[in-house]
C-alpha cells in the first residue's frame, strides 16, 4: 500500500482533487473507484 503525506499547502483541498493532482495519468473513474 502506498502512503501519501499532505502538507500544509494542500490541507484545505478536497481529497479527490489532491489525488487527481498526484495521479495525473490516471483516469477519473480509477480515482473515484479507489475512494
Amino acid at each position: 500500500m502506498k502512503q501519501f503525506s499532505i502538507n500544509t499547502n494542500e490541507a484545505g483541498q478536497r481529497f479527490d482533487k489532491y489525488l487527481f493532482k498526484l495521479l495525473k495519468e490516471a483516469p477519473s473513474s480509477f480515482v473515484y473507484k479507489m475512494l
